[in-house]
Formats: structure tokens, C-alpha cells, sequence
């Protein structure tokens, strides 16, 4: 599990840092922080619980031809797998190109946040080493969608879909994220950007019925339980009242709270939907993971010139290092993730 720590850890520490850093140093870090993510995710030797459904659908790659491997599923990861199988590379091919992803993703995310190293800390429990680990089309999927908030913020609608269709050819519910596009700008393009969710919502389903026809067949109709969503959750709301408790003074110093404003909506409809589906909810949830980590790295950031500015710090890295714990000891599926095995030793 030390590499696990080493994770939460290294970014922490980094967090204090001189913050007269030179731009230099900070791109070498972000590129050093990219190596290495891509290294631990993507040549990971079986860790995580989907690790054998994975390897299936490689081995089945190098018998069919790209039309049946992008038909099988969506059609970035089909392709992908299609390609490393006929090349002969590996499924650690796979992982790392979705590694890949994901990382340049995050990434690009935090890089946006006041305090980037503290933002990266905050999305290793549970975003990287879970799901980027385990869910490896979802998390390529997840990367680009980050991507896509990042357009949001910047009032970009029409790279912001853009960018939720590319997530879609990675894992299919990325769809559900579409009418956010509503709510980026002035309401004097509402009408605009209503008819261009439309546009991109019939091609986006057009373009993956048959996956969402698949995943509706196994999320309701075979009741699969999601019970990832009954810890993280309460996490989402209390990012929620964080961001509305600092809204007016995050207005003043960022410009993201639009975009904020909608992740705090979302979570509140992850209630309801619960009832509908629990693994609906969980797999919709995981996109409001970027959500928790801009929050809770944000709060030191806020509070940095008062007396309470360190002890926010400590607490949001204890309460990081507690989850880190409590999942690799508790949780039911942690023997997936432990121990870490890797093609590099």
C-alpha cells in the first residue's frame, strides 16, 4: 500500500511550497505529476475488480475486425483495444493510452484551482486510485469531461459539448451531462444553446443507443446495486454547502461559480435518482468527483489569511489520509487494490 500513500502524500507536500515558484519549475511539475500517474495507472498488473471483463475484451480484439470492436462498445475504447490487440501490445496498452486520458484530464482541472497540488491530493483517494484504477473506460471518459468543465468555465458551449461527445465515445453516460450547456453565459442565448443540446444530444445518442440500450438493461432492468454512492454522496453535499457557504466571496475571486453552482444542483438530483437506480446514480455521480476536489482544496485557499487558514489545510489533509485509510482497509472491494502490482516491479 505504500505507493498508495506515496500518491496522497507527495502532492500534500507539495502543497507547501514556496508559492513563488517560477512558472518553469511548475510545468516540470505538472509534467512529472502526468509521468507518473500515467506509469501507476496505466501499467498496473491486475488491480481492480473489472481487471478480467478487461482482458476479455482485449483477447476478443485480436479476433474481429474494427467494425465489431468499436460495435461491441463505445467507440474510443473499442478502437483503442482493437488496436493494441492487433499490434499485440498488451491490455496494458489500453490502460495506458486511457491512463493517458484521464491524467492530462485531471490534470488540466486542477491546474485551474487556486492551490493545483492541493486539488490533485483531494482527487487521489478516491478518483485515481478507484476509479481511474478500476473503471478504465469511465475514467478516460471522466478525463475528457474535466475538460469539458474547463470550457464551462470559460463560457465555451460549443467546446464544451464538443468535448462531452468525445467523453461519450469513452463510456456512454457522459450524455447525462449535456444539459449543462444551458447554463453557461448570458440567458439571452438560451435559445441557442437549447437547439444545440438538441443537435448534439439525438447525434450523441444516435452514436451510442446500442451502448445505452446495454447499460440501461444492466443498470435497471438486472438491478444491479451501485453502493459506491451511499460514502461519496454525502461527500457531493457537503461540497454543496461548502460552495454556497463561500459563494459570495469565491464570486469575487473566481470564475467558476456558475459552473460550481450546477455541481451543488446535481448532487441534491442524485437523491431522488437513487431511488430509480443505484448504479445510475453512482456512475452519473462519479463526474461530480472533480466537483469535491475544487471544494475541498479551495476552503485553505480561502481562508489562507486568516487564523483559520492552517488548521484548514490539516484538516482537509487528515480528512483526505482518513478516507485513503478507510477504503484500502474497509472497503468491501480494497482486496482488488491490494496489494499494488505493477509491470515495473
Amino acid at each position: 500500500m505504500t505507493i498508495y500513500w506515496l500518491m496522497l502524500a507527495v502532492p500534500l507536500l507539495a502543497t507547501l511550497s514556496p508559492g513563488n515558484i517560477g512558472r518553469d519549475v511548475k510545468v516540470l511539475g505538472l509534467f512529472l505529476a502526468f509521468v507518473a500517474l500515467v506509469l501507476i495507472i496505466g501499467l498496473r498488473d491486475e488491480i481492480g475488480c473489472d481487471w478480467e471483463p478487461y482482458e476479455i475484451h482485449y483477447l476478443r480484439g485480436e479476433q474481429e475486425s474494427l467494425a465489431e470492436g468499436i460495435q461491441r462498445m463505445e467507440a474510443g475504447y473499442g478502437l483503442i483495444n482493437w488496436v493494441s490487440a492487433q499490434l499485440g501490445l498488451g491490455v496494458y496498452a489500453v490502460n495506458t493510452a486511457c491512463a493517458a486520458i484521464f491524467a492530462f484530464g485531471l490534470l488540466a482541472f486542477c491546474r485551474r484551482q487556486p492551490l493545483p497540488s492541493l486539488a490533485l491530493a483531494a482527487a487521489i483517494p478516491y478518483m485515481v486510485i478507484v476509479v481511474a484504477m478500476g473503471y478504465t473506460r469511465q475514467a478516460a471518459a471522466l478525463g475528457v469531461v474535466m475538460l469539458s468543465f474547463n470550457a464551462f468555465a470559460d463560457r465555451r458551449p460549443r467546446r464544451f459539448l464538443i468535448l462531452l461527445g468525445v467523453a461519450t465515445l469513452f463510456h456512454t453516460s457522459a450524455v447525462a451531462l449535456a444539459p449543462m450547456v444551458l447554463f453557461i453565459g448570458s440567458g439571452k442565448q438560451l435559445s441557442r444553446r437549447a437547439a444545440a443540446l438538441v443537435g448534439a444530444g439525438s447525434l450523441i445518442l444516435l452514436g451510442g443507443l446500442e451502448s445505452l440500450d446495454r447499460y440501461l438493461y444492466s443498470y435497471i432492468e438486472r438491478e444491479y446495486e451501485g453502493e459506491g454512492i451511499f460514502y461519496r454522496l454525502p461527500l457531493d453535499l457537503l461540497a454543496a454547502a461548502l460552495f454556497f457557504f463561500f459563494r459570495k466571496r469565491w464570486a469575487v475571486r473566481y470564475n467558476d461559480n456558475p459552473l460550481n453552482a450546477v455541481f451543488s444542483l446535481m448532487s441534491l438530483a442524485l437523491i431522488p435518482l437513487i431511488f430509480v437506480s443505484t448504479v445510475i446514480a453512482d456512475r452519473v455521480g462519479l463526474y461530480l468527483l472533480p466537483f469535491q476536489a475544487a471544494v475541498f482544496s479551495r476552503v485553505p485557499h480561502a481562508l489562507a489569511r486568516s487564523p483559520l487558514g492552517a488548521p484548514a489545510f490539516l484538516g482537509v489533509a487528515a480528512s483526505l489520509a482518513a478516507m485513503l485509510y478507510i477504503w484500502l482497509n474497509y472497503a468491501n472491494h480494497a482486496m482488488c487494490w491490494v496489494p499494488y502490482n505493477s509491470l515495473l516491479g
